[in-house]
């Protein structure tokens, strides 16, 4: 923690300095080269949280804000123009959901930290779920499932003579391919993906097997 307040000193300094000869910082240039001269003898006290306990967690947490605005309208209970009365889960304790209060301009201020910054969107539908043409796509793809062969095969079948029977199918040959990464000779497993995949151009050989 030492060494990581040393580096935010000079980080920090270094910084408003950089400002400070640019002429970009209001007020007295004299006050602040020696305030800067001051705050660099000065040991600084870098607040640092722990680390997340493993990916898991940081899923679960970004996923409370990449899909949802900061806070939904059911969870405010009132408002009188100068307080705000509104609901939250206190997960310290059992995931209890309890009421707070706050005033106005603190409970904007709040909301305005889950904005997302300039350029970048929430995660919404995409593909062929997005919203653009949500009902025509789902149309064609309904149409596409409906024209796929059927793949299907018993238990211990051979996959491969499943695959000569279907010699409609336009797809490359999977006979003997080897692997342009690691130089070994791949095996056909199967044929999986939608018709796109199946008809589309030749796919990456490392992906096969």
């Amino acid at each position: 923690m030492k060494k990581l307040s040393v580096v935010f000193r000079g980080k920090l300094l270094s910084s408003l300095r950089k400002y400070c000869d640019k002429g970009a910082l209001f007020g007295d240039r004299v006050l602040y080269e020696k305030n800067l001269q001051s705050a660099a003898r000065k040991n600084f006290v870098v607040y640092a949280k722990k680390p997340f306990g493993n990916p898991a967690q940081v899923v679960k947490y970004l996923g409370r804000y990449t899909h949802r605005v900061g806070i939904s309208e059911q969870r405010i209970v009132a408002t009188d123009g100068d307080r705000v009365n509104f609901t939250w889960i206190d997960r310290a304790s059992g995931h209890k959901r309890k009421r707070m209060v706050l005033p106005l301009e603190e409970f904007i201020d709040r909301f305005l930290l889950h904005l997302l910054p300039k350029g970048m969107r929430k995660i919404r539908y995409f593909g062929y779920m997005s919203n653009h043409n949500r009902r025509e796509s789902l149309r064609q793809v309904r149409q596409f499932i409906t024209e796929l062969p059927d793949f299907s095969h018993e238990p211990g079948e051979n996959p491969a003579n499943e695959y000569e029977s279907h010699k409609d199918v336009e797809t490359w040959d999977f006979e003997k391919k080897v692997c342009c990464k690691c130089g070994k000779e791949m095996i056909f497993m199967g044929l999986y993906g939608n018709r796109r995949s199946i008809h589309g151009p030749e796919p990456n050989p490392c992906r096969v097997s």
